[in-house]
């Protein structure tokens, strides 16, 4: 009837707006708690994904966040517990992530877990053999099995993904010496002590290593 009178009357129908959801409540929780997260506010971040997990406890997403949340303000078993959950419900669902898997294997590193997070890293290299943060931690924790050569062949594959750091030459230098590659190592050790774009961190901990020899 009403677009009846329109044509009668000769004048156009008004245009519509595109029909655009309005976000649930749990979007905009989980979308609240993410900003906060990135400006570095963990601690406001938190209250968020807890009550998003509530509000969507099927998605994994929300440990995930909550799982990092909690890493950040030092809560490493409470982070650990969220990033299983995370795992768990992205099983049901048929999905898997690298990027869960690195954290995961962070958290569990901090924890000393080293099989745990070795695991993890490995199985973030099955879904992305490029990941080079993957490739770098896995190296960290087989150092820290002594696992010497096996660490030194991760930080070649970061480097062969064209990344260069001074960390990542700190790391080739601890993998060398464990090794038994001193010479090699020292060189190594030697370049980044003196690296003007390395963190002075860093530095210091490759003057350490110098003077154990």
């Amino acid at each position: 009837m009403l677009l009846t009178i329109f044509s009668a009357s000769g004048t156009s129908a008004p245009a519509q707006a595109p029909y655009q959801p309005a976000q649930d409540q749990a979007e905009q929780v989980l979308a609240a708690g993410r900003s906060a997260m990135q400006a570095r506010r963990p601690s406001q971040s938190l209250p968020c994904f807890q009550k998003y997990v509530k509000l969507k406890p099927e998605d994994p997403r929300g440990y995930f966040w909550l799982g990092m949340a909690l890493d950040e303000l030092g809560d490493l078993k409470g982070a650990l517990s969220a990033y299983t959950d995370s795992l768990e419900q992205g099983k049901k669902l048929g999905m898997d992530s690298e990027e869960l898997r690195v954290n995961l294997g962070n958290t569990l590193m901090k924890l000393n877990y080293l099989k745990e997070a070795t695991f993890d890293y490995k199985r973030a290299l099955e879904i992305n053999p490029k990941n080079a943060i993957a490739h770098m931690n896995l190296g960290r924790a087989l150092i820290e099995s002594n696992e010497y050569q096996a660490a030194y062949l991760q930080f070649k594959a970061v480097s062969d993904l064209g990344v260069t750091s001074p960390e990542l030459s700190y790391f080739k230098a601890q993998a060398l010496k464990g090794m038994g590659k001193k010479e090699e190592a020292r060189r190594q050790l030697q370049s980044v002590s003196v690296d003007e774009h390395a963190d002075e961190t860093v530095k210091q901990a490759a003057r350490q290593l110098l003077e154990k020899d």
